[in-house]
């Protein structure tokens, strides 16, 4: 453990080592779980457009399977909710910490990409948002979070006009 403070109680903060080279910072605020579970998810938002990535929680939060909460999104009457993939349990990481690893774009006909912007939260599943990109970034309407799902052009249109002389 690497810690300390300087200005008495309650101004220490550090990292906790646990042997595996992750080291969980902790403060007065945030504790650091050095063993719980990594989980890979997906959120669906009822239109076909998705995002998964992966988290770290307390051992023992999630199993396999559909979350039994749906969600508002913008998307109007389709409700959206998450599936949780994979669960390791042993893993060390920041407790709550959520990464989008990549989008997919059903309904504009884009499909997947995995260029995505931040894309992180650190408040658990519902905290992440970011940006999802195609070819040609900030074209379209790219940020997403739980609530908000990105609009990614299917395919960049090209005009040639041909002048003949």
């Amino acid at each position: 453990m690497d810690g300390g403070g300087y200005s008495g109680l309650g101004s220490e903060y550090g990292y906790a080592n646990d042997g595996n080279g992750f080291d969980p910072y902790f403060t007065q605020y945030y504790e650091a779980d050095i063993i719980g579970q990594q989980y890979t998810f997906t959120y669906f938002y009822g239109n076909g457009d998705n995002y998964s990535g992966y988290g770290f929680a307390p051992l023992g939060t999630y199993t396999v399977g559909q979350l039994p909460d749906y969600y508002d999104n913008e998307t109007g009457t389709q409700k959206g909710y998450y599936v949780i993939n994979s669960v390791e349990d042993g893993a060390t990481g920041t407790k709550d910490y959520v990464q989008v690893t990549s989008y997919t774009d059903a309904d504009t006909g884009f499909g997947e990409t995995t260029s995505i912007y931040s894309g992180s939260g650190y408040y658990g599943l519902g905290s992440e948002y970011g940006y999802a990109f195609n070819a040609n970034p900030w074209t379209g309407d790219t940020y997403f979070s739980r609530y908000n799902e990105a609009d990614l052009p299917a395919a960049l249109k090209v005009q040639v006009t041909a002048i003949f002389m």
